[in-house]
């Protein structure tokens, strides 16, 4: 893919970067998933959005009180909640985007997804995983970090 941002007219979207056979695949055990299960995006995301908001809930995890300090695992839960809310960005890139230019929220969507970018990059979030760590939008995400 050449070097395309939201803000090329020659971008339109990455839904040729996505098969069209792509699948979501759920898989957390403590809702009954213990093993990866198929499902239609708007069902992954929506189990995407519940397991985000009983983590985030979760005072054993975020705790909210001055003093308690977070536990071990904070890290490695913190990781793996952005990298799943990903799929949700990719998504809406790959397979919405037009819609959304269409409704005039590209600057809307852009910059959240830029606020996202610089959080995960300025805490490494993706360890080490450069731009493979961002599957279909590498090249947006580079060029979202080099205008910084």
């Amino acid at each position: 893919m050449s070097e395309r941002t939201p803000h090329d007219s020659s971008f339109e979207s990455h839904s040729d970067l996505l098969p069209h056979r792509f699948e979501y695949l759920w898989q957390d055990a403590a809702s009954g998933y213990s093993k990866p299960t198929k499902m239609p995006a708007p069902e992954y995301i929506e189990h995407l959005m519940t397991w985000v908001q009983s983590n985030i809930d979760n005072e054993s995890t975020f705790p909210s009180r001055i003093g308690v300090p977070f536990p071990k695992h904070f890290p490695s839960t913190v990781r793996q909640l952005f990298k799943r809310l990903y799929r949700v960005y990719a998504h809406i890139y790959c397979h919405h985007y037009q819609v959304i230019v269409h409704l005039g929220l590209e600057p809307h969507l852009n910059t959240s997804f830029k606020h996202y970018v610089l959080f995960i990059d300025e805490h490494g979030l993706e360890k080490g995983g450069g731009k493979d760590y961002w599957g279909p939008l590498g090249d947006l995400v580079e060029s979202m970090l080099k205008s910084e």
